[in-house]
């Protein structure tokens, strides 16, 4: 006779403990007032009921994170046609008085409306009001990755390295649910209101004296165009294959959600898209050798009306932070929000279509409204945005080595999740292991895969990893050697591209010597692996002594110059982004006078360019080094 035994891994799991300790999936000591582990980092420790589990083990998906609208609803036309777009904002109560939150109080919540299909989440009913349950329930379901810790030698596939992989149907899903209730809880814009009679009517952004801002209009209806346009021919190349022209009947549902026209852009729109893929694309494209979101994607934005609307959110948003770009004309954040909502409120309609779900087109846009969070400085918004992008790759097994613009998101998308991480102490999402070593990698491939690496220190300094109650400090030290090995694999197997060019001579006055580094992606890439390096030098376990403690001064104060070297050599757009992290990370090693102010120097010339981060990294250096 079978025994219904439970499973050692769930089913015998205690879920007793703590909420931080159950939130954390690490042992909780269930000591009262606090525990040890809230005691120490300084957490308010409060204990929830326990968790009842049966026997069985059911991975069913919540019916709410389904998104299953009826498919007799229109996407929305490109622009002036008041049927294309939608407004987000604070609820108005039915006296018409704001309930905008004020000083601390908690947002109200929105009343329980009964929404047209627009939305077929539910705009506020998937977004938990209490914050401790909302942290619980996206990553460890959809991605298991603090279930997962980081194997230096595991052999585990993507598939094998979860119980659970979600579908791209609940991935998107989840992702978009995100994207509304920020949008209505956090980005509403005085002004804009929630129309509940009519989703489909929303205005322009307003222009400064006040007036409606025509919005993009398409190509006249004269002009002669394919029924069916593809944007590339048939290619056998890896790189290409994504971009092949699809059957004839996943061609035809396309056209469902493609805008049939090219789209066409007002004069003021012109100049906000041309600053995207002159700049800001290149900040994303910093380690992709084919430059897809400057040459790719700005095409397909011109034939899909959600992802144009994400890059003028964008670029609209940038241009905000950088006024002396556009001269006198002036671009207010407002705006960008309505193109970020207008950008909603497509993808809404575009996701009851599967070809949408699974298109270089969704992925795109995933990745400039993260990027779009990134610049906003949305903190919190934007790490769970990187968590939504995080469920969408996973789901269609979107990784470092997938060719073509997939791969170039992912690489993006990791860029961004490093400093994430650094900043909250968290471990990287990413568990995806590389197959190819380096001996195979060509210069632009090894400059990339020094993210990988600096990916896997960030999580190894980690909080998690440092927590000192459960710490196994000759493992830790083990790890550490590993980790040092693979940065040493790295560095002996770089190219001639990555040894300094002759630079402009310096005084010998300067704090720091210039390393010319070219092309700026293989600089940002030495900066990257010096960072990791010193990292990992200041995180791991010290055996040396006081002759250990000499030597690792010595070592840090090398890897600093380094750093900051090759920083003042990188005086282009593209790379001013990591490099200012680079030096955030080196700076706060720094203790001569002179070398701080040199440092940010560097780091306040990288915002002039970007307009990255809204707060400057060197006010917060100051208060550190204070």
């Amino acid at each position: 006779r079978t025994r219904n035994r439970q499973s050692r891994g769930r089913g015998l799991r205690k879920t007793t403990g703590c909420i931080i300790c159950r939130k954390r999936h690490v042992k909780c000591d269930e000591a009262k007032p606090a525990c040890r582990r809230c005691d120490k980092i300084g957490e308010t420790c409060t204990y929830g009921p326990a968790k009842v589990e049966d026997g069985s083990r059911k991975e069913a998906v919540p019916q709410a994170m389904i998104y299953d609208p009826p498919r007799d609803q229109a996407i929305p036309r490109w622009p002036g046609s008041p049927d294309q777009m939608i407004r987000f904002s604070q609820p108005i109560s039915d006296s018409g008085a704001d309930t905008t939150t004020q000083g601390n109080q908690p947002p109200q919540e929105l009343p329980n409306v009964q929404i047209q299909a627009d939305f077929a989440i539910g705009l506020q009913s998937n977004v938990p009001s209490d914050p401790i349950n909302q942290q619980v329930v996206s990553p460890e379901q959809l991605s298991n990755y603090a279930q997962t810790p980081y194997s230096m030698h595991s052999n585990d596939s993507l598939l094998q390295r979860s119980t659970y992989q979600p579908t791209f149907n609940v991935a998107i899903a989840k992702w978009f649910d995100m994207l509304v209730g920020d949008a209505t809880f956090e980005n509403g814009v005085p002004g804009f209101d929630i129309n509940l009679e009519n989703l489909n009517n929303i205005d322009s952004p307003l222009d400064q004296d006040g007036s409606r801002v025509p919005s993009i209009r398409r190509q006249s209806s004269n002009i002669e165009v394919n029924p069916h346009p593809v944007l590339s021919p048939a290619s056998c190349s890896p790189h290409l294959l994504e971009r092949n022209p699809p059957p004839l009947d996943v061609a035809a549902e396309k056209q469902q959600w493609q805008a049939s026209d090219t789209i066409e852009l007002l004069p003021h729109e012109n100049f906000v898209f041309k600053n995207f893929v002159q700049r800001i694309s290149h900040w994303i494209d910093l380690f992709d050798p084919t430059q897809s979101f400057s040459t790719f994607v700005p095409h397909l934005a011109m034939r899909n009306i959600g992802l144009m609307k994400a890059i003028l959110a964008l670029s609209t948003r940038h241009l905000s932070q950088n006024p002396g770009i556009s001269g006198d004309q002036r671009h207010h954040r407002n705006d960008a929000l309505q193109y970020y909502n207008e950008t909603l409120h497509y993808i809404s309609k575009a996701m009851q279509y599967d070809t949408y779900k699974t298109s270089l087109e969704l992925l795109a846009t995933a990745l400039i409204v993260s990027t779009y969070e990134m610049l906003d400085g949305s903190g919190k918004d934007w790490e769970r945005h990187l968590q939504g992008v995080f469920w969408i790759q996973r789901s269609q097994i979107i990784h470092g080595d997938s060719k073509g613009l997939k791969q170039a998101v992912w690489w993006a998308w990791l860029c961004q999740d490093i400093w994430a991480a650094f900043r909250e102490k968290r471990k990287c999402f990413t568990f995806w292991k590389p197959q190819r070593t380096f001996d195979v990698l060509n210069p632009y491939e090894l400059a990339a895969r020094s993210v990988y690496l600096m990916a896997q220190v960030v999580s190894y300094c980690s909080r998690d990893e440092n927590d000192d109650s459960i710490i196994d400090i000759k493992a830790r030290m083990d790890k550490a050697d590993r980790l040092t090995d693979m940065l040493d694999d790295w560095q002996r197997h770089l190219t001639t591209e990555f040894t300094p060019l002759p630079s402009d001579k310096y005084s010998t006055s300067e704090p720091f010597q210039p390393i010319w580094i070219h092309p700026p992606a293989f600089g940002v890439a030495l900066q990257l692996h010096y960072s990791a390096r010193l990292l990992l030098l200041l995180n791991r376990p010290s055996r040396g002594g006081f002759g250990g403690y000499l030597e690792q001064g010595r070592r840090i104060s090398s890897l600093v110059s380094k750093i900051c070297g090759i920083a003042m050599t990188l005086t282009d757009n593209a790379s001013s982004v990591m490099s200012s992290q680079c030096l955030y990370i080196a700076s706060m090693c720094i203790q001569d006078s002179r070398q701080r102010q040199a440092a940010l120097t560097m780091i306040d010339s990288c915002r002039q360019r970007t307009g990255w981060p809204i707060k400057s990294l060197g006010e917060e250096l100051q208060a550190f080094w204070d």
